[in-house]
């Protein structure tokens, strides 16, 4: 399980320019799938195969990213363009703001609670002309609980946020969930296989240890994918045991699973 990081002002700066160097990055190598791939087909295939798992859902969480400009934007300008972000997040008294202004980079970092109950982790930043491509760019993360329909709530969420301050997002989703009890190697596989074939789903990559499990392949029911070497990915499922917990998670995820496990 992923451990939730806390950022301070001193290290935004060089927090805000790794995060946008790892977008880059992903996105010339395709790990960032289209912005269609998170659709109302999507999200059913997703709860369909976690349905299949058997397990309890216990969170969902879609995270996307968006070059809204090829411009630099002052510290005025980018808190104009948060201001429309602003309208659709609501009440933001349960949020963290924080701006960031220095020659050449401008951010505003939110972080805690929207208005809708979720989960947000939020950047806006634009830089200058340098060692990188003059831009602006928006990253978000935002989770709920998990439950039916959870990850079309959360989609159409991101996509207002997205549209408020007139960016197409690259999005990618992810279906947490729990079983009580370590799972055995071989119920693990089984699980795997199943939630692979609920959704037409061909595995090509297996990856196994003593307390985890990793199956990545393609489904038929999801729109674009990644590529991994001569084939595409757009469907990952993990297991991993907690000893200290006496429980199995389980990660699904399109195009990956984009949480440590």
């Amino acid at each position: 399980m992923g451990a939730r990081k806390r950022y301070i002002a001193p290290v935004l700066f060089f927090a805000a320019i790794f995060l946008l160097w790892l977008g880059l990055r992903l996105f010339a190598v395709g790990l960032f799938p289209s912005g269609a791939a998170v659709s109302a087909s999507l999200d059913q295939s997703l709860e369909t195969a976690f349905a299949e798992s058997g397990a309890g859902m216990t969170s969902v969480t879609l995270r996307g990213w968006a070059r809204l400009d090829g411009a630099y934007h002052d510290a005025a300008s980018l808190a104009e363009i948060y201001q429309r972000v602003k309208e659709v997040l609501g009440d933001d008294s349960a949020l963290f703001c924080e701006p960031y202004d220095d020659k050449g980079f401008n951010s505003v970092a939110v972080r805690g609670t929207a208005e809708n109950g979720a989960e947000l982790n939020l950047t806006l930043q634009s830089l200058a002309a340098a060692e990188t491509e003059a831009g602006t760019y928006l990253i978000v993360e935002t989770s709920l609980p998990g439950g039916k329909g959870t990850a079309a709530i959360l989609n159409d969420y991101a996509a207002s946020i997205f549209a408020a301050a007139k960016g197409r997002y690259e999005p990618s989703l992810l279906i947490e969930g729990k079983y009580e009890g370590i799972r055995s190697k071989k119920e693990k596989r089984a699980v795997a296989k199943a939630v692979f074939a609920a959704v037409d789903g061909e595995v090509t990559e297996r990856v196994s240890d003593g307390s985890y499990l990793s199956y990545s392949g393609r489904s038929r029911r999801i729109v674009g994918g990644v590529t991994s070497g001569d084939h595409t990915v757009n469907l990952q499922v993990a297991l991993s045991e907690n000893e200290r917990e006496n429980a199995t998670y389980i990660y699904i995820g399109s195009p990956v699973v984009f949480s440590d496990f």
